[in-house]
């Protein structure tokens, strides 16, 4: 027998493309003015992330920048080692 799980009507499924039993789980909750965004592994929740509504244009614009960039653009060390100026890698580690 299978097992349904009815998900909120503000709720997305994306699956990942190495296609191993990955997931991510986006649903809207209001009460808390915040997205959760949950990775799952088959029916395992792995870990969870809330994101502030106020927070989510960040991540739109991050989206629409990398898809505008193409399928061209890579990522290397030498990138990861330059954090963009808006970033403070202080504030995010509580210093």
């Amino acid at each position: 027998m299978t097992v349904v799980t009815v998900l909120p009507p503000t709720s997305e499924v994306l699956f990942d493309t190495r296609d191993d039993g990955r997931w991510l789980r986006i649903t809207w909750h209001p009460a808390d003015d915040a997205f959760v965004l949950s990775i799952w592994r088959d029916r395992t929740c792995a870990a969870t992330f809330q994101l502030a509504r106020s927070a989510s244009p960040e991540l739109i614009n991050t989206l629409t920048r990398s898809l505008a960039e193409g399928p061209g653009y890579g990522w290397s060390p030498s990138t990861y080692a330059r954090p963009r100026a808006r970033w403070s890698w202080r504030r995010l580690l509580g210093g």
